[in-house]
């Protein structure tokens, strides 16, 4: 088996949820960056690269302005969605430090919830959802899932650059 117990990369984990990725503009030098983005931001920055009018109705946001300054404060967040069978769904949000992962019932119910800290535990192998002292951690980002992803994207996209 794999980590967390599971085969293949059809999880809410970071091994399945990680995936390498390499961005190029020549109108700027290459650089390396640590930011959150998402599957989903692929389109709309090779839109925006190829100089086309906006996407409209995409959950993705460009990741132009990274290319232009990497360093720059972007999203607070990345999410990811996958079943454990038919009855239950793992909603995950990924911050710089932390992943928490919520597993619902189809009637809404929470059934668990997991918190890994990856500065202590870059493998998410600690659960410290339930640990006496992570209560407020756990709260604010459960309230960054259920805000959504729209609530993680930068404040204020730069202006396409020339």
């Amino acid at each position: 088996m794999g980590e967390n117990g599971v085969w293949g990369k059809l999880t809410n984990y970071e091994w399945a949820t990680r995936n390498p990725l390499i961005v190029a503009d020549p109108r700027h030098p290459a650089a390396p960056c640590d930011a959150l983005v998402e599957t989903v931001d692929v389109f709309p920055t090779l839109v925006e690269l190829c100089d086309l009018p906006p996407a409209q109705h995409v959950e993705g946001t460009s990741m132009a302005p990274l290319l232009k300054d990497p360093g720059q404060v972007w999203k607070k967040a990345a999410f990811s969605q996958y079943p454990r069978g038919d009855e239950v769904m793992g909603r995950a949000v990924r911050t710089d430090r932390y992943r928490y992962v919520e597993w619902q019932r189809t009637n809404g119910e929470v059934a668990a919830r997991e918190l890994y800290d990856h500065q202590t535990d870059p493998g998410e192998t600690v659960n410290l959802a339930a640990q006496e002292g992570r209560a407020a951690t756990v709260e604010r980002l459960e309230q960054t899932l259920a805000a959504g992803w729209k609530a993680a994207m930068p404040r204020e996209p730069e202006s396409k650059h020339p």
